[in-house]
């Protein structure tokens, strides 16, 4: 998929004119360091809300500050209030780099210090997942390779190189200019190709075609047609991943099923099947 990242720089948004020009999908900064609400991205909210609105999956990413493994965990807390009752599609990604030379200004070479800087991205990855986020790392390819301990990295990379025509490394994500220029869009933005699972967005008509037939729409193991598709679509995006939205009710459907029954007693007693009560729950 083809998307872009932002932050408030780049201000207000028409999101309309940016998906019709070919954008799929958005990964949104949150904010930068610690848990402080000044340091939350003022525009994310916002951006937000207008990717729902038009359908367009997204992601999140955070910027990092950290100078310490305790920095890390008020990092892993500034993110967590402000993705409270958001679900990002596209995951959540550490921004570890020092664009700005912040960590070098407090004594850090992270050239030399490769032991703090991998076992920081490996504490947020891990706090992150722990509450329920799939979550990377975002750096630079020479981050990558001279400065975190890529090998030791047990989450997906969003890789920073620009000019080359393909990544220099495998990614699930690439981010291949910072000039990139789109539609709805004032001034150069970065863009990126999204190599992992395909998110699709749920189409308009979906949701009360399946409201109207609700009681009579049984998906189950086996199953293989556009109701599952659908269901697919609302377990990814409630944050059950099931894989792919192909619309084949597989073993990794069925468990994505069985975890959301699990938490959700309105379905009744978990089975894996989703029959009326589940349909019901997952629309609500």
């Amino acid at each position: 998929m083809k998307g872009i990242d932002v932050s408030n720089a780049q201000g207000n948004i028409d999101w309309n004119k940016v998906k019709a020009d070919g954008i799929e999908f958005a990964i949104i900064r949150l904010g930068w360091g610690g848990n402080a609400i000044n340091q939350d991205d003022p525009k994310f909210n916002q951006y937000v809300t207008e990717c729902e609105r038009i359908g367009l999956p997204w992601g999140a990413y955070l910027y990092s500050y950290a100078l310490t493994l305790d920095n890390v965990d008020n990092e892993i807390e500034h993110s967590l209030r402000v993705l409270k009752g958001k679900k990002p599609m596209l995951g959540v990604w550490f921004d570890m780099e020092d664009a700005d030379h912040y960590k070098q200004k407090h004594g850090i070479n992270v050239y030399q210090n490769r032991r703090l800087i991998t076992d920081m991205c490996k504490k947020y990855v891990d706090g992150m997942k722990k509450n329920g986020y799939d979550t990377g790392v975002y750096a630079s390819s020479d981050y990558f390779k001279n400065v975190i301990y890529r090998n030791e990295l047990t989450c997906p990379i969003w890789l920073a190189i620009w000019g080359p025509s393909q990544p220099s490394m495998p990614c699930k994500m690439w981010q291949y200019t910072s000039k990139g220029s789109v539609s709805g869009i004032n001034g150069n933005v970065d863009m990126d190709i999204f190599y992992g699972e395909n998110v699709t967005p749920i189409p308009k008509h979906a949701e009360p075609t399946c409201k109207i037939t609700i009681e009579k729409i049984i998906c189950k193991t086996g199953s293989s047609n556009d109701d599952v598709k659908l269901l697919q679509w609302l377990l990814n995006s409630k944050g059950h991943n099931c894989g792919d939205v192909d619309g084949i009710f597989g073993s990794k459907t069925k468990a994505a099923v069985l975890n959301y029954q699990r938490d959700h007693i309105e379905c009744g007693i978990p089975d894996g099947v989703c029959g009326p009560k589940t349909w019901t729950s997952l629309l609500s």
